[in-house]
């Protein structure tokens, strides 16, 4: 009797094991996807004020140009005379902004994403409070297709 249970808990414990070595394949299957899919031109297509305690302006965009791996542009036009750039990461399905400034970081994480449509919601980040806890706020959801 012994002897079964033994094997039952090795049974269990061997199906753990590939139970988690298929969920890290499948996670870095999604990482590769997101990153192959996300790196191009998106149009602007709408935004969704969210609900937040404060106030805020939302500056004009076009396009947002995110074939380069390191910055982000920003284009107010679509005919691509003025820009604006910024240096970005990819964090845990979230483009980190800036993220060497510790004062104030803004992420735009990405709710959904498909070859075609692009949806994000601008979080801003405040760091400087005096028990260097930091709070966040969500300010928009911003709509993109693919260019």
């Amino acid at each position: 009797m012994r002897y079964q249970f033994t094997l039952f808990y090795l049974f269990v414990f061997l199906l753990t094991l590939v139970n988690i070595k298929c969920l890290a394949e499948k996670r870095g299957v999604a990482d590769t996807t997101m990153k192959k899919n996300i790196h191009k031109l998106w149009n602007f297509k709408s935004f969704k004020p969210l609900p937040f305690n404060g106030m805020g302006g939302f500056d004009k965009m076009d396009i947002l140009d995110l074939t380069n791996n390191k910055f982000l542009t920003i284009y107010p036009d679509r005919n691509k005379k003025e820009s604006q750039q910024a240096a970005y990461e990819i964090v845990n399905d979230a483009i980190v902004i800036n993220p060497t400034n510790k004062e104030t970081n803004m992420e735009l994480k990405i709710k959904t994403l498909t070859t075609n449509t692009l949806t994000l919601i601008l979080r801003v980040f405040f760091n400087s409070r005096a028990d260097g806890k930091g709070t966040s706020t969500d300010v928009l959801e911003l709509s993109f297709e693919a260019d």
